[in-house]
């Protein structure tokens, strides 16, 4: 029998990918949350129903948090959730080839001031951007710790 995981920690999954599976499924519209936690933890019609449960709770959970931080909102009917324009502008605005070839190629003698660019950069943005970047640096840092 499959076991859903026991939550969905910044560690786990990024905003990120939580609001792009939200955008595989549901392309900008309203998804059930129990539907992006089959999506997110693989699960199926045949998996066990408190299983299912389970990991809807978790989802339904992770996602209450991420709209306090102005990421998602609740959808119109009971159990769905959509990304909030601030999440989809964060989620697929790119940086642009010539910004991103020039993050990429910074040198590692130069992250440190990389790094207090970008900080400074979030000290001054908005409430819900600088949540977001801080999530994603959180996020980041706990992947390198658990490598």
């Amino acid at each position: 029998m499959k076991r859903a995981s026991n939550d969905l920690q910044i560690r786990t999954f990024s905003d990120r990918e939580i609001i792009s599976a939200m955008g595989d499924l549901g392309g900008g519209l309203e998804v059930l949350a129990s539907e992006l936690a089959a999506r997110i933890f693989g699960l199926n019609g045949s998996d066990d129903e408190k299983v299912r449960m389970h990991a809807t709770r978790c989802v339904t959970s992770r996602l209450s948090w991420m709209k306090r931080y102005g990421l998602v909102e609740k959808g119109d009917d009971k159990g769905t959730w959509i990304a909030s324009e601030w999440g989809k502008a964060l989620r697929y605005t790119s940086l642009g080839r010539a910004l991103s070839s020039a993050v990429t190629n910074t040198p590692e003698s130069s992250l440190l001031e990389l790094s207090h660019q970008v900080s400074d950069r979030m000290l001054g943005a908005g409430e819900i951007p600088a949540r977001a970047m801080r999530r994603e640096v959180q996020h980041q840092i706990t992947r390198r710790r658990w490598r």
